[in-house]
């Protein structure tokens, strides 16, 4: 399982680095195979689409998010639910902020 956790986060550092350049609507799966160091053929062993990729690194962040929760769950779940809810959009924020210029092309698309 490792092996694929380790190619499943190349290949969404590959498809980020890629957008960076050729932006969202330039992605490619040859182009991120590519960036990857993987044929073709590889990486769609791993996946069928960008979209799968992008989904990828959507739960990426979302487990970065929760970790927040879990590091200290009894701290966490004893505090007001607001803040809570910050710590969360927070944890969430800062898990995208290394991903800051390829995410404001998301937003620009």
């Amino acid at each position: 399982m490792p092996k694929v956790k380790d190619a499943e986060a190349r290949i969404i550092d590959a498809a980020l680095a890629r957008a960076a350049i050729d932006g969202w609507d330039g992605l490619t799966l040859p182009g991120i195979a590519e960036e990857a160091g993987m044929s073709l053929s590889e990486l769609s062993g791993h996946v069928g689409s960008v979209s799968e990729i992008l989904d990828a690194f959507s739960r990426r962040i979302d487990r970065a998010m929760l970790t927040e929760a879990e590091d200290e769950p009894q701290e966490f779940a004893a505090q007001p639910v607001k803040d809570r809810l910050m710590a969360l959009i927070m944890a969430r924020l800062d898990a995208l902020e290394p991903h800051r210029a390829v995410m404001q092309r998301l937003a620009d698309r």
